[in-house]
């Protein structure tokens, strides 16, 4: 038999060998998103026939099976909304102004949400730089400072906004900030990413991630797609911990998402000053599991945002 290498065995987190099958991720022709990769992205059909898996030790759940760099390149290439919009009603043109007006809306908000992030910890500068890796177009970057450099690190190789610097690589380069809406459910090593960013992250400086709180939909069984990872309040601890990084503030929260509303983590992270080993009982999870239960039961019920513009 010939050796799965694709399949991951350990966590992609913690790196335990303590997994379970949670259910078959089975591939289903009605759905556009499986379309998708079946007819752009995989290269054997069959593969993607994976199991969702938990990790017993930090309650991360993923997918076992991992994108290879050619499948990444045709799943995030240029083209990205082109090519999806054949398959994905979502990504189609036909916009209405309404759905327009709110995404434009959502840009402002989110945007404001880095800034009160950032600004709980740090305090405003007279020069400052910062990254949004995997930022899309650069608009969701806040001013921090009164002289700000904006640049963006995206594999789909998107139009940016203006003024703001498009890089290709990490190399040589310390920011201030360093923000990642919506990407680490995307990636095939999301601790590799984490150790890498946190290099290129000045001794004073914060990382600020957003993490859709999305594991509780997983009762519907979803098929494989572009989320790969599913995080917990106990998993991103894990993250945080294994790439030597303190976790300064973490909430579930509600906000605009483009033209829709999404709940997701907010994490706002700085390196460590002191190491304190991660701890990972029953009783913790227990506790971290129903944390995030009623808070997420409380947004998804709740009509108004918690926060105020």
């Amino acid at each position: 038999m010939k050796k799965r290498e694709k399949f991951l065995t350990n966590c992609p987190i913690c790196r335990s060998k303590k997994t379970t099958k949670l259910y078959k991720s089975k591939i289903e022709e009605s759905n556009p998103y499986t379309k998708f990769l079946l007819e752009k992205v995989v290269d054997k059909r069959k593969l993607i026939n994976c199991d969702m898996k938990l990790c017993l030790n930090c309650l991360l759940c993923f997918f076992d099976y991992r994108y290879t760099q050619k499948e990444l390149d045709r799943l995030y290439s240029t083209g990205y909304n082109k090519k999806r919009s054949a398959y994905i009603e979502g990504y189609k043109k036909s916009f209405d102004k309404k759905k327009e007006s709110l995404e434009f809306r959502s840009n402002l908000i989110r945007k404001l949400l880095v800034l009160k992030s950032y600004s709980k910890f740090r305090e405003w500068k007279e020069k400052a730089k910062i990254l949004d890796f995997g930022g899309w177009h650069g608009r969701n970057i806040p001013d921090i400072a009164k002289r700000t450099e904006k640049y963006v690190l995206d594999k789909s190789n998107h139009k940016i906004d203006p003024n703001i610097i498009k890089l290709d690589e990490l190399i040589n380069n310390k920011f201030d900030l360093i923000m990642s809406t919506h990407v680490f459910e995307h990636l095939v090593d999301p601790l590799k990413i984490l150790r890498n960013l946190s290099k290129s992250l000045k001794r004073d400086g914060l990382i600020y991630l957003e993490l859709p709180a999305d594991i509780f939909g997983l009762i519907r069984k979803p098929p494989i797609y572009e989320h790969i990872n599913f995080f917990s309040r106990n998993s991103i601890k894990n993250l945080a911990y294994m790439a030597n990084l303190e976790i300064l503030y973490l909430k579930i929260d509600k906000y605009p998402y483009a033209y829709h509303d999404t709940i997701a983590y907010i994490v706002v992270l700085q390196k460590s000053r002191e190491i304190r080993k991660i701890k990972n009982n029953l009783v913790i999870k227990i506790f971290n599991i129903l944390k995030d239960l009623q808070n997420y039961i409380n947004l998804k019920i709740r009509k108004n945002y918690s926060f105020k513009i």
